[in-house]
């Protein structure tokens, strides 16, 4: 049987250990960048929405005595 001590500078098997952890790395980022991405597109297609609501509700404002209320309900 091996002692502790010729374990320890045993070298064999770690570069085993490191490619896992730099794999596991790695594939966390990627993931990362993923929801990133999704992030960003989801934000812009809620600008775009809110954008839409103001021009909707802006066309309503025509100076009539309704066009506040028109304009909430668009």
């Amino acid at each position: 049987m091996r002692r502790f001590r010729d374990l320890r500078q045993d070298e064999e098997g770690t570069f085993i250990v490191f490619f896992a952890l730099a794999l596991a790395a790695l594939l966390g980022m990627i993931a990362l960048s993923f929801d990133l991405g999704r992030v960003a597109s989801t934000q812009a297609e809620l600008q775009s929405f809110a954008d839409n609501v103001a021009l909707a509700a802006a066309g309503e404002l025509d100076g009539g005595s309704d066009a506040i209320t028109r304009a909430q309900a668009a």
